[in-house]
């Protein structure tokens, strides 16, 4: 098929520069944590807001900033992003 190219004999497994491939892993893993944070507080405040009497727009709002802080708190001291070293 591919007569002449011997890929497979060039390869050395684990001398492969993945810097850039890190990167991206961190940086998508950041955006998860931060963005499910987000939908979750959006979710919490439109729930309270609509879904149960009595609670009403501004408390909603407050349960949903106090919600907010916590979890900010919470990912931010207990998932810490990934190290250069590992995953």
């Amino acid at each position: 098929m591919a007569a002449g190219h011997d890929t497979h004999d060039a390869y050395v497994h684990g001398h492969m520069d993945i810097s850039q491939h890190e990167q991206t892993y961190r940086g998508f893993m950041a955006a998860c944590k931060w963005l499910s944070l987000h939908v979750l507080v959006l979710v919490l405040f439109f729930t309270l807001w609509f879904c149960v009497d009595g609670i009403g727009l501004f408390w909603s709002l407050v349960a949903s900033v106090i919600a907010g802080v916590l979890g900010v708190f919470f990912v931010r001291f207990f998932f810490p992003p990934p190290g250069k070293g590992g995953h």
